[in-house]
């Protein structure tokens, strides 16, 4: 789960549900609770919880486009860990018509603080 076009990613989403409705517009699901980050969440739930018209964002994201779900069927699939450094960015370079594209690592202006939070509050499912 990913937030695009954003300087810290995910900030703006609590794990705690804001709100005991959900918003105007929005349906909340049958058997719904107040927190998806923890383990054993049924993950309907824990995606329906990133939309951007959940109960659970202190601060909306852009309606469209802007939160990403992946999935993957291997339940074995190593997921790389956070470096604790600062993130990195790429940045193309041209080498002319006939060669491949270059690219050069640059610092990113993106922050981990609002994954690496989230990522902090998982707990196990009740």
């Amino acid at each position: 789960m990913t937030e695009i076009n954003s300087r810290n990613p995910l900030a703006g989403y609590s794990p705690d549900a804001t709100l005991k409705e959900a918003p105007s517009g929005a349906t909340k699901i049958n058997g719904a609770i107040d927190n998806y980050m923890a383990i054993g969440a049924p993950l309907n739930g824990v995606a329906l919880s990133f939309m951007s018209d959940s109960r659970f964002w202190n601060v909306r994201p852009s309606p469209k486009n802007s939160v990403i779900l992946l999935s993957c069927f291997d339940s074995g699939l190593q997921v790389e860990a956070l470096p604790s450094g600062g993130l990195k960015a790429f940045k193309s370079i041209s080498n002319g018509g006939n060669y491949y594209l270059g690219w050069a690592k640059k610092e990113s202006d993106v922050k981990s603080v609002g994954v690496l939070n989230l990522a902090k509050k998982v707990k196990p499912h009740k």
